[in-house]
């Protein structure tokens, strides 16, 4: 996954974060459901981490996290 690949699935994950209240199982949008399964299969394949060690610390991915909670 490159760093514009990950922008763009950020900014979009962002978005629907915001309104997640109006999300539900039948009620996601096949805009969201694919970026969630990118998001999803970049981490299984080690492509992503939530967190990863960067500058002596830990670097935390809040989109990948927000992706991990919408797709529940």
């Amino acid at each position: 996954m490159t760093a514009t690949d990950s922008a763009a699935l950020g900014t979009l994950i962002d978005r629907y974060w915001e309104d997640r209240a109006s999300l539900s199982a039948g009620n996601c949008p096949a805009e969201l459901a694919g970026a969630l399964e990118t998001a999803l299969d970049a981490l299984d394949s080690g492509q992503a981490r939530v967190a990863e060690p960067a500058d002596g610390g830990w670097r935390v991915n809040q989109w990948l996290k927000k992706a991990v909670l919408l797709y529940f």
